[in-house]
């Protein structure tokens, strides 16, 4: 996503601190695999830092890749989806897979992202891209 003309993209990593990535943007796949992380998840820090980065709602994607496991009130983490749904930020929760390509996630959590107004699905990086590129044309599949 980060090598698209048109798009201005952030990554940004987290386990209780959010961690910016996004100037090594151009190579996606390093940092993330040179990134040790350890300790609790905290999405909702993460989500209020991708909030803090928005313009122009209606023409902002956070995807939000986790097994959705968030290590702090969950309350905290529903709030922040709704908030940025709310503002017109379109949001996708794509699920962890293991190594061999199965879904690892919080089930219940994930039922309640959706609930507050986040999509959430376990997507290959390949789906995933068309996923986007349906929202960047418009489309609601």
């Amino acid at each position: 996503l980060g090598g698209g003309p048109a798009l201005s993209s952030h990554v940004i990593a987290l386990s209780t601190e959010v961690i910016e990535l996004t100037g090594r943007v151009g190579d996606p796949p390093s940092p993330l695999l040179e990134l040790r992380v350890c300790g609790g998840t905290h999405i909702a820090a993460g989500l209020a830092h991708a909030r803090s980065l928005v313009t122009v709602p209606s023409r902002t994607l956070v995807v939000v890749v986790s097994d959705f496991e968030e290590g702090f009130p969950l309350c905290g983490l529903l709030g922040g989806v709704r908030a940025l749904a709310g503002s017109g930020v379109h949001l996708m929760g794509c699920a962890a897979l293991d190594d061999t390509g199965t879904p690892r996630y919080s089930v219940p959590v994930a039922q309640q992202l959706v609930a507050a107004g986040m999509p959430v699905a376990a997507l290959s990086p390949l789906a995933l891209a068309r996923w986007v590129g349906d929202r960047l044309r418009g489309e609601n599949r």
